[in-house]
């Protein structure tokens, strides 16, 4: 599944790099600089696990949507500051993009957040069929129905491994801030009925909730559940505080 990232990574020294203080000397040079961010977050908001080949890429079009007139001149001017690579198809790639911004790293983390997801949803199965148990075991007659868990209970592919159906609990386990409990239910009903992947979903929320306890994200500031779920927040290519990019000293 392809995930979008949602920050650029940004050395402290940056403005005292040769490059930098090259292209800041120039009389457009502050505009030319703001530029290039702009270009680095296009290109991390779109990174694609699936297509890594394309991390960096910039090809005129996109080029003229930032900048609409100025596309022509702001791409030759970065490019003779040597922080676009002109490619032979005539795209252009930023300057050493995987290696600022640690794409590597990043693939592992993605794969590390889809097993941790899959282990969490697993375990929440296991225990919601655990707790089920007594219930099934008091004895009723051939003919009575059983209580319905309210998590659906995983199976076993044959490959050995556990596939289980994320329910809302699930996800309420897995979200960083539990407010709103009935409203969240409801959106989560109004996302399912509407077609969209409950495993999807859920991986989704553990992505956002690793994101805000990496950055230490105050409370405050992290979404109400039923908000970030109506909003679709899982496919969100945006920032996870309106308005806000967030920028780490490092590229």
């Amino acid at each position: 599944m392809g995930r979008s990232l949602e920050y650029a990574w940004f050395d402290a020294d940056l403005l005292d790099h040769p490059k930098f203080i090259d292209l800041l000397g120039r009389d457009d040079g502050e505009h030319l600089f703001i530029c290039w961010q702009r270009l680095v977050f296009w290109a991390r908001k779109r990174l694609s696990p699936d297509k890594p080949e394309e991390a960096g890429i910039i090809t005129f079009p996109v080029a003229r949507h930032l900048f609409a007139a100025e596309a022509k001149s702001v791409i030759d001017a970065l490019a003779e500051a040597r922080l676009l690579d002109e490619l032979l198809s005539g795209a252009w790639l930023l300057h050493d993009f995987a290696e600022h911004q640690d794409l590597a790293g990043w693939a592992k983390r993605q794969q590390r957040n889809v097993r941790g997801g899959l282990a969490r949803a697993a375990q929440a199965a296991a225990q919601a069929q655990a707790r089920q148990q007594p219930n099934d075991s008091l004895g009723s007659s051939p003919g009575s129905a059983h209580p319905i868990p309210s998590h659906p209970i995983p199976s076993t592919s044959p490959n050995g491994e556990v596939e289980h159906t994320p329910s809302f609990d699930d996800f309420w386990q897995t979200y960083p801030r539990r407010v709103a409990k009935g409203n969240a239910e409801r959106a989560w009903i109004k996302a399912l009925a509407s077609g969209h992947d409950p495993l999807i979903i859920v991986h989704g929320a553990g992505t956002y909730a690793e994101r805000c306890e990496a950055n230490r994200t105050e409370p405050k500031y992290i979404a109400h559940p039923a908000s970030w779920l109506n909003a679709r927040r899982w496919e969100d290519e945006e920032s996870d505080e309106p308005g806000r990019q967030e920028v780490a000293p490092q590229y």
